[in-house]
């Protein structure tokens, strides 16, 4: 079985068939426009597989580029109205009796005429550089999130986290502040960036720890669904973990994967909401040490999966009427 490529890989295969779209579509793709591609197709496009997902994404935008050319429909077009002029003039000569001197001459005439457009076209419909906007365009036909949203860069979203998440999160100032700053270490790299920025939100029902999720979720990776929720209830027995990172081989459901890194090597760009994590097994605690400190989790079937790109949230209500002058929510 072919396993999937990675990043790395996928930019290496995209750049030894680049030249073969940028011939036939008359553009010009760089090796950094392939990598933002491959990165963009991994965070928004889930459903498919590199680098088949990167390859199509490219192929679409060079069809879009070459359509807005004008200047290259109407060199095409000259070309074609040259091979025209051509063939006639070849049936002339095989056909006519006697040469008309006056027939070749303008035969000469519309050739050389034509040719003069071809060369001026040619200087103006010079290849086209592929920029990010024109990636972002097809993945927004794809995804439905606006290219604004593709296109913004961490940067930008890094410095107005806390202004984003204010707008969806009322009265929990000193929860969004300490989770702005923590997700701008670990995204600066003042924190090792192969760990996962990981939370525990503490609070009664209702004082908005899943609201501020979705809200990380839609500013961080451009989707509030982009959540990937583990109900901590159905994980209080030992043989638990097993759903987490799949069932042993010869058991049933093995070839399945698990619910937890199945799910995040499908989504790499997510939040994990680990809801209610007081009620987990001991040992599924050891599944996530795993993960907090390596930001790695190998599944049942030998599979390591990469959890560096993911923010980690855990919620409990537990002993949270204890102490109401702490750090964390609490009711407005």
């Amino acid at each position: 079985m072919l396993e999937e490529p990675s990043a790395e890989e996928a930019v290496e295969i995209i750049m030894g068939i680049a030249k073969y779209y940028e011939d036939f579509h008359r553009v010009i793709i760089s090796k950094n426009i392939i990598e933002e591609t491959v990165r963009l197709s991994e965070k928004y496009i889930n459903n498919r597989y590199l680098p088949d997902k990167a390859i199509d994404i490219i192929d679409e935008a060079c069809a879009r580029i070459n359509l807005g050319n004008k200047e290259l429909y109407y060199l095409e077009k000259a070309k074609t109205e040259l091979e025209e002029i051509l063939k006639q003039k070849d049936e002339y000569v095989q056909n006519a009796k006697e040469t008309d001197f006056e027939k070749m001459a303008e035969f000469k005439q519309k050739e050389e005429t034509i040719r003069l457009k071809i060369e001026e076209l040619e200087e103006k419909a010079k290849p086209i550089s592929m920029k990010l906007e024109d990636i972002a365009k097809v993945i927004e036909k794809w995804t439905k999130i606006p290219v604004s949203k593709i296109t913004e860069t961490e940067k930008y979203k890094l410095k107005n986290l806390e202004d984003g998440l204010r707008q969806r999160v009322i009265g929990q100032e000193e929860a969004l502040t300490l989770v702005s700053k923590a997700i701008r270490r670990n995204r600066a790299g003042i924190q090792s960036t192969k760990k996962p920025a990981s939370f525990i939100f503490v609070g009664p029902t209702g004082v908005g720890k899943t609201e501020l999720a979705k809200a990380l979720a839609e500013l961080m990776f451009g989707d509030e669904r982009k959540i990937i929720r583990i109900d901590m209830s159905e994980y209080m027995e030992k043989y638990s973990v097993s759903k987490l990172i799949g069932a042993a081989p010869g058991y049933v459901g093995y070839e399945e994967g698990g619910n937890l890194t199945e799910r995040v090597r499908k989504n790499p760009y997510s939040i994990i909401l680990f809801d209610e994590i007081e009620k987990a097994n001991p040992e599924v605690f050891n599944i996530l040490l795993q993960v907090l400190d390596d930001g790695v989790l190998t599944d049942s079937q030998g599979t390591e999966v990469d959890f560096s790109n993911t923010i980690i949230i855990m919620t409990s209500n537990a002993g949270s009427n204890l102490n109401n002058n702490g750090i964390g929510f609490r009711r407005c």
